[in-house]
């Protein structure tokens, strides 16, 4: 899997991320658990709101790096001081 660097302008911007990625890894999984946990979790609110707001922001920043979408798993590193993500 291609290593992609993304560098984020705010620690918002840096969390946003974090958060969504998290969430598009648990969208991965195919165990019946997992499957229930995303129900549950597309039912709130919250969930669907930054789902609808972040979520064609991370597709197109996966396709501009040439990264497979969805992601069949995720490594995260972030570098508070730096302000940079890499995936």
């Amino acid at each position: 899997m291609p290593r992609v660097r993304i560098c984020m302008r705010t620690h918002l911007e840096l969390l946003t991320l974090a958060i969504l990625s998290a969430l598009i890894g648990f969208f991965t999984l195919t165990t019946a658990r997992a499957g229930e946990f995303r129900d549950a979790q597309r039912t709130n609110a919250r969930y669907r709101e930054a789902e609808a707001r972040q979520l064609e922001s991370v597709r197109g920043e996966f396709v501009a790096a040439g990264a497979a979408w969805p992601p069949r798993g995720l490594y995260l590193r972030a570098y508070k001081r730096e302000g940079v993500v890499e995936l």
